[in-house]
């Protein structure tokens, strides 16, 4: 870098990235400017002093999450990550979890989602991850990490499984939620119905409005086949990141970024109130939980010599090898099963005993 001059190192969005670059920069004493959502270490400013940290307070966003999971009265969830490849969550699970068990939600189950890049069949392993979350009751799911590549198969498979159908909730904070900025409608659809968390940023700024006609300008020439043109938080933070550099740079030789960053970036996130379009349109709040499916069915004990076989008996067919169940008592389990499998669905397996 000495050769080249470089003045300063920007990008890095994952935390592997920025860690690696981080040391470089502390050995060659360059200001490294990172995407990377992580929640930062209480001696990460020792540790690297030329690191800045351009994207949100992932602390903040947790805490956001924790707040709408309190106010819809969900009482478990299930958290969803994928980690690097040193098998590590960026420290968002922790903080998560810590945050939800002060306001008394519980975590169900914790899916923790190999590199994408790392597997060699990554349609069947999603295809696995996502059938197992049918055995669970909680069905509202928290989205802390993930891969563009990865979000895209788990939303599509989870919504072939129709676990983002009714009574279902999906909660995404960034960067995931900022993917949706760059993805196609067939990718949208799959995602119908989940709250994201994303950073907001003013749009009404002279600056930003004339990045914003630069932007599409460059965009719709180099990629004229694409469905939308529409800048993210990505392009904001490299355009804040460049634009606070080469500031810094003209006016002194040291990078100073001031406590209230570059004039277009916020940090506020915004959360829609009033009424939420729930999945299946679902007019009230989703119970968030459903019973397992028939992975473990429900068993119901049947008297194999029952006093009064009007009421219940079982019945053995030999000729398909198969028992049955007749009775006025089963006839009115089927009617009320019929009834509550509206709104979930009950598995059922007969067993029949001979005991008491």
């Amino acid at each position: 870098m000495e050769k080249i001059n470089v003045q300063a190192l920007v990008g890095m969005e994952t935390w592997e990235e920025t860690a690696l670059v981080a040391d470089i920069g502390n050995q060659a004493q360059v200001p490294i400017v990172s995407f990377a959502s992580v929640v930062i270490p209480p001696l990460m400013p020792r540790q690297w002093p030329f690191l800045v940290q351009m994207a949100s307070n992932v602390k903040e966003q947790i805490r956001c999450t924790t707040a709408i999971v309190r106010s819809f009265d969900w009482q478990k969830v299930i958290a969803i990550f994928e980690a690097d490849y040193y098998g590590s969550d960026s420290g968002m699970f922790v903080v998560l979890s810590d945050s939800l068990q002060d306001v008394g939600v519980a975590i169900e189950y914790r899916l923790v989602l190999p590199p994408f890049s790392s597997l060699d069949d990554p349609e069947s392993f999603v295809t696995e991850a996502v059938a197992e979350q049918l055995s669970k009751e909680s069905r509202v799911f928290i989205v802390l990490q993930l891969s563009l590549s990865m979000s895209v198969r788990l939303f599509r498979e989870s919504k072939q499984m129709g676990l983002n159908g009714r009574d279902s909730a999906w909660i995404i904070i960034d960067p995931v939620a900022s993917f949706l900025d760059s993805v196609n409608t067939s990718v949208i659809s799959s995602m119908a119905g989940a709250l994201g968390i994303k950073t907001y940023f003013t749009e009404d700024s002279r600056s930003f409005l004339h990045f914003k006609h630069q932007f599409r300008r460059i965009f719709q020439s180099e990629y004229p086949d694409e469905d939308t043109s529409e800048m993210g938080i990505y392009a904001l933070r490299a355009y804040d990141s460049i634009t606070a550099t080469t500031n810094a740079i003209k006016r002194t030789e040291r990078l100073v970024i001031e406590e209230s960053g570059p004039e277009n970036r916020s940090d506020n996130k915004e959360i829609l109130s009033g009424l939420v379009n729930w999945p299946g349109d679902l007019k009230r709040v989703p119970k968030g939980w459903a019973m397992p499916t028939d992975a473990k069915p429900m068993k119901i004990g049947v008297p194999g010599i029952p006093f009064f076989q009007t009421f219940v008996k079982v019945d053995w067919n030999g000729g398909s090898n198969e028992l049955s169940f007749p009775g006025f008592c089963i006839d009115v389990f089927y009617e009320v099963l019929n009834i509550l499998e509206r709104s979930y669905p009950l598995p059922n397996e007969f067993i029949p005993y001979n005991g008491t």
